[in-house]
């Protein structure tokens, strides 16, 4: 629905899709501003908080303030229960073992299908021109040639700048 269909008075289509973006941008604010909202009062909720200004007594003291000793105690005991260092050890050993296994595989694939370019891309490379070889890595890489560009770029300054610095 756009602003000209609200009333009697039609503004200009460029203003009237500002005034729609305008309105939608407002919109979305308020969707957020109630999402979070709606998430902070499940945390309050979640942690039993409640904001200070409307607490009943002048009096606050929060509830950590009192430590439980018994309970306290018995969660000690029922987590000593998961301090069993074999099942902690048994399961980074076996994430070790998945970690450099996949990592072998993809290297060995990376390599076997890395050389199955190798003479394709060889002989290509070699009917090219040293210019036409410059070109062809930057239309390939264009995102690492610009920063390769800035490294040396950033390198100069600091070249010039020690320089500077010991004159």
């Amino acid at each position: 629905m756009s602003v000209n269909d609200l009333g009697v008075v039609h503004l200009p289509p460029s203003v009237a899709a500002r005034i729609d973006t305008l309105m939608l941008v407002f919109f979305g604010l308020v969707v957020l501003w109630l999402v979070l909202k709606a998430i902070g009062f499940a945390m309050r909720r979640s942690y039993n908080l409640t904001p200070a200004a409307t607490a009943h007594s002048s009096n606050v003291k929060p509830d950590f303030l009192k430590v439980d000793h018994a309970a306290q105690e018995q969660m000690v005991e029922r987590a000593r229960a998961f301090d069993q260092p074999a099942v902690v050890e048994k399961s980074a050993a076996v994430a070790g073992f998945g970690v450099v296994a996949s990592s072998v595989i993809t290297f060995v694939s990376t390599a076997f299908l890395a050389l199955g370019r190798v003479e394709d891309l060889d002989k290509t490379w070699n009917d090219l021109s040293s210019k036409d070889r410059l070109v062809a890595m930057v239309q390939a890489h264009p995102y690492g040639f610009g920063i390769a560009l800035a490294m040396m770029a950033a390198a100069l300054v600091r070249l010039a700048m020690v320089f500077r610095k010991g004159k």
